[in-house]
């Protein structure tokens, strides 16, 4: 696996199919693809380190176990994290297109019932926020 493999290939026609889908929508998308984005770019980290943790690995079967309690925990933190970061970007997309219009025409944005990103709920809330305070 690639971080690479993360991201979409062609950005162009993604920002611009992100905008065909409504603003709610592109905005929400765009969100999802800087998620995507920061998950890439932990992955190069995280394999990066990967790398080092294997070359810098003792041969010698003791001190390879005391290797492995010191620096093992660092790395499954920081897969758990990438994992975090891809799905949150997932869901954050999948947000995006169940908040694009049916048809094309102008309309105000409606909120689905069920959320599954985080960034999308709290972005919800805030926007709520604001419309009460008016």
């Amino acid at each position: 696996m690639s971080p690479d493999d993360i991201l979409p290939r062609d950005w162009p026609s993604l920002t611009h199919n992100l905008a065909q889908l409504g603003y709610l929508s592109a905005s929400i998308g765009g969100f999802g693809l800087a998620l995507a984005h920061d998950a890439s770019t932990h992955a190069r980290a995280l394999f990066e380190e990967v790398k080092a943790y294997q070359q810098a690995r003792p041969a010698d079967p003791a001190a390879a176990v005391k290797f492995d309690q010191m620096h093992m925990p660092r790395l499954v933190g920081a897969e758990k994290i990438l994992k975090e970061l891809a799905i949150e970007a997932a869901k954050t997309l999948e947000d995006s297109l169940a908040h694009a219009a049916p048809a094309k025409r102008v309309r105000h944005p409606v909120w689905n019932d069920v959320l599954f990103s985080q960034y999308t709920q709290k972005m919800k809330a805030e926007l709520d926020a604001k419309g009460k305070g008016k």
